[in-house]
């Protein structure tokens, strides 16, 4: 197997026989980047900059918050705040509050506009995230990297044909990407291999979802878990992409 820096996070990803690959990756991508925020970068003027333009998705701030870190969380949040203060006047300014038409009229026209395009930006302040653009920048490599290896590495191929799929997020972004990449014959490619594992991978689960129900049935208390115990977080971890713990 073409073992190299790129190739090695996904060789060892599909070693753990996790539901999906990629998410592995992307939770050790993810709690490197967080951590790193509230190390020496946070005095680093370049991080501020970074931090003032973007800022942090409410999932993020949370995991910056347990990381007991308070000062400086309290450093990289008091800048992004005064930032965001500051072109919410300036916002402010250029909207028309002085305007003399009927409070209530529905005519959509410029005005009207203004005040969407005020609350997208409100909309953006919340769901930009530094550290969910550096995750997601990572992870396309690794899904490019991924695929080349179906496409060139025998070894890689067989050990994907025997590994649980993917989650439907790390699905749908291989599709595009596969696309991008490859054009639509590649994508073809790469639906005709992935999609019978994820549809083994949801019957498995399934099966072990019905067990687990069954578990709460005062009649198969007494009954083995077998496989079923952790099936509610692999479920879960299948549909929305996290893994939970």
């Amino acid at each position: 197997m073409d073992y190299h820096l790129d190739t090695i996070p996904v060789i060892d990803a599909l070693k753990e026989d996790d539901e999906c690959l990629l998410c592995v990756i992307q939770q050790k991508r993810d709690k490197l980047y967080t951590e790193s925020f509230l190390g020496g970068s946070v005095t680093s003027p370049e991080t501020r900059v970074q931090v003032n333009e973007h800022g942090f998705c409410p999932y993020h701030f949370r995991k910056l918050y347990q990381q007991k870190n308070r000062l400086g969380l309290a450093l990289i949040t008091h800048t992004y705040m005064r930032e965001t203060v500051r072109q919410l006047k300036s916002r402010e300014k250029k909207l028309p509050l002085n305007t003399k038409k009927k409070l209530f009229a529905v005519k959509k026209g410029d005005e009207f506009r203004q005040f969407e395009e005020f609350c997208q930006w409100l909309e953006n302040k919340h769901n930009e995230c530094m550290v969910c653009k550096k995750v997601n920048e990572a992870m396309d490599r690794y899904i490019y990297t991924m695929l080349y290896l179906f496409r060139t590495s025998e070894d890689f191929r067989h050990g994907l044909q025997n590994s649980r799929g993917l989650c439907l997020q790390h699905l749908k972004r291989s599709v595009e990407i596969a696309n991008e990449q490859f054009g639509a014959a590649g994508a073809a490619e790469w639906l005709r291999f992935i999609m019978p594992l994820m549809y083994k991978s949801f019957e498995r689960i399934d099966s072990e979802l019905d067990w687990f129900e069954k578990k709460f049935d005062y009649r198969f208390r007494e009954e083995p878990w077998g496989t079923a115990e952790d099936s509610l977080v692999r479920a879960l971890q299948k549909m929305v992409s996290d893994k939970f713990e």
